[in-house]
């Protein structure tokens, strides 16, 4: 190598090798240089992004079409930032596949296989940082005939109600959250007695209809309830 990379860009010399799969070139061109790697690893993560069109990126750089795919590009990162200890933290196409990979794994062993294990908690240790992933999480598990944890995710990651699978939002109506524990049993232990004697007025509403509300979507589920019956009278 003549040690050219820093008088071109990554996406002039790299792209089209990129596109005609070349990865043998590609390592010879980023030995020795940790800034192209970094640059490289940066460049295929845009690559993978769903809005990317490969095709488009052809015609940008000349070549006239590619085989590539983007599970192949997911393979190609993989093997460069094993090969040259890089860290794809901040690439956030490449993340979230990895993670989208995981979780369908996942599902795949606690539904098909029905293997035992701590299934739901990895699963929302796939998709935490991610609120995509986190619908994803919940359109899969009503694909699987699980609507009630489908339901139990939603609630946990307080994803928007009109956004959720038809199922999983009927199921969030039939099972509202419980009253805070600690709360509804000190107020249950009021005596009858001591309550009429307050001076305010109380409702004549049974505490049994009582709900509280500490989460963004319960908060919408309660909403959309009262404009329903605004929009109604």
């Amino acid at each position: 190598m003549l040690h050219m990379q820093p008088l071109f860009s990554v996406r002039e010399i790299l792209l089209p090798l990129v596109l005609i799969d070349r990865p043998a070139v590609i390592e010879r061109y980023l030995d020795g240089n940790k800034d192209v790697q970094k640059s490289f690893l940066q460049m295929v993560d845009d690559l993978c992004s769903s809005d990317t069109d490969l095709l488009e990126a052809c015609r940008s750089v000349g070549v006239t079409n590619t085989k590539v795919t983007k599970k192949q590009l997911h393979k190609m990162a993989g093997r460069i930032s094993q090969v040259y200890n890089l860290n794809f933290a901040n690439c956030r196409n490449l993340v979230m596949s990895k993670n989208e990979r995981l979780l369908r794994g996942f599902l795949f062993k606690k539904y098909v296989q029905k293997k035992p294990g701590n299934w739901n908690e990895l699963m929302e240790g796939c998709v935490r940082d991610s609120t995509e992933l986190q619908y994803q999480l919940v359109r899969e598990l009503v694909h699987h005939g699980d609507v009630a944890t489908a339901a139990q995710h939603a609630r946990t990651f307080g994803l928007v109600t009109s956004q959720l699978p038809s199922t999983v939002q009927s199921e969030l109506w039939r099972h509202p959250k419980s009253p805070a524990t600690g709360q509804c049993r000190r107020f249950e232990s009021t005596s009858r007695s001591s309550m009429c004697a307050a001076d305010f007025y109380q409702l004549p509403l049974p505490f049994s209809s009582v709900f509280f509300i500490d989460n963004v979507c319960d908060f919408q589920l309660c909403m959309a309830a009262i404009l329903q019956v605004v929009l109604t009278v």
